[in-house]
């Protein structure tokens, strides 16, 4: 659960950041600026992607629950000649 906490607080920083840019204007210090937009954007949405490819949620959840496969009720092979995703039910 430390990963997606980690995510979820990157993701925040990183809005408040962007909300703070978008007030101060195209004239503004944070967008005249660029090795802001590099920390506060590129490098935590690196490290957010960083994270996720060290432990992917879904390893999280399928801890937590009984991970649960759908599977769909029609063949995609009738579906693509038919043009009609009832035809095999």
């Amino acid at each position: 659960m430390f990963v997606l906490f980690a995510a979820s607080m990157l993701v925040m920083i990183r809005s408040v950041f962007r909300v703070v840019e978008y007030l101060q204007g195209f004239d503004g210090y944070l967008l005249s600026h660029e090795v802001y937009l590099y920390v506060f954007d590129a490098l935590l949405m690196f490290i957010m992607m960083a994270l996720f490819n060290w432990i992917h949620p879904a390893e999280i959840l399928s801890h937590n629950h009984k991970a649960t496969r759908v599977v769909p009720s029609y063949d995609m092979d009738s579906f693509v000649r038919t043009g009609d995703a009832r035809a095999r039910r």
